[in-house]
């Protein structure tokens, strides 16, 4: 039960970064292809963990 979970959160998590980073792309920001990632949930998520922990330090 708490593994589904987890996989829950982590999908809603990414669903929630591809919606980010097509806001950025409509809104002029250059982001990366991020669809040869996706098929590694791992190395996807950390990847998307970092950009966003990237992006948010640039604006403060």
């Amino acid at each position: 039960e708490n593994d589904s979970y987890r996989t829950s959160q982590h999908n809603r998590f990414m669903d929630s970064v591809r919606i980010y980073f097509r806001y950025l792309q409509n809104n002029g920001v250059n982001v990366p292809d991020i669809s040869k990632l996706e098929a590694d949930r791992k190395i996807f998520g950390n990847f998307a963990c970092y950009y966003i922990f990237r992006i948010e330090c640039e604006q403060a």
